[in-house]
């Protein structure tokens, strides 16, 4: 090769030999900074001078690729997402914006491109898609060429997952077509993937932090799902379906129960019954158990927030129908869970009768569930279930004279304490503590004095350290609502007006989140309450104000609980409404009196 011809610069920057003396001579004249900033200068000067025999050697050209590659973008981690790499051999990157416009069929799953080629050919191309998909984020990475058919040109597809999931090719490939358009097996191919990967994304945000708010999370990428199962592009096989309804459904009922919209559970429980037609008992009866069992559970929550019993005798019966085949010999620990959720189904449902027949069932239940749910074996579904059986018993109690049944929930409740503790598990703690609350408030009714009432302020306080609105909204409105009955009680126990005043106060609270048109049942059962609160605290006034006050609230729960739906609550609050204007006439007719003297 020619000797390169020399620049009037380059012996500032020829080696060791040229470099000391002209280097000194520099920072004599122009000191060390300059000196340097003159060489950089100089450098740049020559490479420029010379970049046409420069770029001709070895190595140089990748190194220029190299710098000239974008960083690569970063997915949402909200969202399913798919990376494009750059296609080898696509002039104009024509056949890569051709396939991103297809891509968009796949209605809200977001594309991103990586400004990176991968060779099929190279023995790394594994390892480097897999390094791109770390770096990206992205769910699925599609990758390959441009190739000649027949003078034409078409485009050779890879594509390859962020994890693997059980049930999907690891990769894909695809034989050229004459046309631009994507094959059809790369649609089924494609859509089994990303049906696969939604329920390991949706399981990660339901299940990854138990007991946390998500519903934020949850609401763009089940917006995402509703869409892919909407998509008529691609077609899942029936057990995929199946597979990514069931997840959906699982993420709805989390998405409904912590953000108190009932839409949500309603969804959720039409896409289990989708999932049954599919997931028979005949043909795999252990994930038809499972999917009665989760159908229970959803319908609990639901029927919890509708006036009636009709959701709530759904929600028993698709839970006993789980039991026919989640059994105590086949599996125990499944068995047990599912005797823990009939109880939830029938404690609430119990609530709502006034016999007490339903809550002894819901008794047994958790009794039964403890058989196998052990503190030795699996303490913390032991606490679950404890925490449980309290509760029945304390509403138990709440039906019978004395305090017997009272006393046993308290101390089922302070066994939970010991494995449930606020630095373990600091949500259920909480929920524990409202679960004291509640009980020590029925045992304080049943005495003379005003220690366990306290007792039961101090314990509704100690759970909103932890069950915050921010976190919890609903839950915080409840506890707010039990506090403010606690300090009703004792308000009216008391001599001054301040614990009843609180009461007011920790009632309104409660109503910032329970709203009609979230929680309606809720909503009515704290605007009695507040009228309760309202009466006591008008009884140590003169005037009328806030007995009408009163007699607001419980006409409004009285908008909400009526004769058919709801007989008991419409009965209590009628009542406590009555009460009310009987006390506003009694004022009014004393006012008259004395004004006439």
């Amino acid at each position: 090769m020619a000797e390169l011809e020399k620049s009037p610069y380059e012996n500032l920057i020829a080696g060791p030999s040229g470099w000391p003396d002209a280097y000194h001579q520099l920072q004599q004249l122009i000191g060390a900074r300059g000196a340097i900033l003159f060489l950089l200068l100089a450098a740049a000067l020559f490479i420029w001078w010379k970049w046409k025999e420069i770029k001709e050697r070895p190595g140089i050209d990748a190194i220029v690729r190299r710098f000239k590659r974008k960083a690569i973008p970063k997915a949402p981690s909200n969202c399913l997402t798919i990376a494009v790499a750059r296609l080898g051999n696509d002039k104009d990157q024509e056949h890569e914006k051709l396939l991103r416009d297809e891509l968009r069929h796949f209605e809200g799953v977001k594309t991103l491109s990586v400004d990176r080629t991968v060779d099929p050919d190279q023995q790394n191309s594994e390892e480097e898609t897999r390094e791109l998909l770390r770096q990206s984020g992205a769910d699925v990475l599609i990758w390959g060429g441009v190739i000649s058919l027949g003078g034409k040109s078409a485009m050779r597809l890879y594509w390859t997952p962020s994890r693997d999931v059980s049930g999907a090719k690891a990769s894909g490939k695809y034989q050229p077509q004459e046309t631009l358009k994507l094959p059809v097996e790369f649609w089924d191919d494609l859509k089994q993937i990303l049906g696969l990967l939604t329920r390991t994304r949706l399981a990660e945000l339901t299940f990854g932090q138990p007991g946390h708010y998500v519903a934020d999370r949850l609401a763009p990428l089940i917006a995402q799902v509703r869409a892919l199962v909407a998509s008529k592009e691609g077609v899942w096989d029936p057990e995929t379906l199946a597979g990514v309804q069931f997840s959906l459904a699982v993420a709805l009922h989390t998405y409904g129960e912590q953000s108190g919209k009932s839409e949500p559970l309603a969804e959720s429980t039409e896409l289990y019954r989708k999932v049954l037609d599919e997931w028979t008992r005949e043909r795999v009866p252990l994930d038809w158990a499972m999917t009665q069992n989760n159908l229970g559970n959803t319908l609990r929550v639901l029927g919890e927030r509708e006036s009636g019993t009709e959701t709530l005798t759904k929600a028993v019966d698709a839970l006993r129908e789980a039991l026919k085949e989640y059994t105590r010999e086949r599996g125990p620990l499944q068995w047990a869970a599912t005797q823990n959720n009939l109880g939830n189904a029938l404690w609430c449902l119990g609530e709502r009768e006034s016999r007490t027949e339903t809550l002894t069932k819901a008794v047994d239940a958790y009794r039964g569930a403890l058989k196998e749910y052990t503190r030795e074996r699996v303490p913390l579904q032991w606490a679950m279930t404890q925490n449980n059986l309290g509760t029945a018993l304390s509403s138990l109690g709440e039906r019978e004279s004395g305090t017997e049944t009272l006393t046993k929930a308290l101390d089922a409740f302070r066994e939970v304490l010991k494995v449930w503790t606020r630095e373990r598990v600091p949500l259920q703690w909480a929920g524990t503590q409202v679960n004291v609350g509640n009980t020590l408030s029925r045992l304080g009714a049943r005495e003379s004095g005003t220690e366990m009432l306290k007792k039961a302020v101090d314990a509704y306080r100690e759970a909103l350290k932890e069950m915050t609105r921010e976190r919890l909204p609903l839950q915080w409105a409840t506890t707010q609502n039990n506090l403010g009955a606690a300090l009703r009680n004792l308000g009216e126990r008391e001599h001054g007006t301040e614990a009843l005043a609180k009461a007011v106060d920790a009632y309104c609270e409660a109503l910032k989140e329970r709203t009609r048109e979230r929680v309606p049942l809720d909503w009515a059962m704290t605007q009695n309450n507040l009228g309760l609160a309202l009466v006591s605290l008008g009884a140590h006034e003169r005037g009328t104000e806030t007995l009408q006050q009163a007699v607001e609230a419980y006409r409004k729960g009285l908008t909400v609980f009526d004769q058919e739906r709801s007989p008991h609550y419409w009965q209590m609050t009628q009542r406590n409404l009555d009460k009310a204007l009987a006390l506003i006439a009694e004022r009014q007719a004393q006012a008259g009196a004395s004004s006439g003297k």
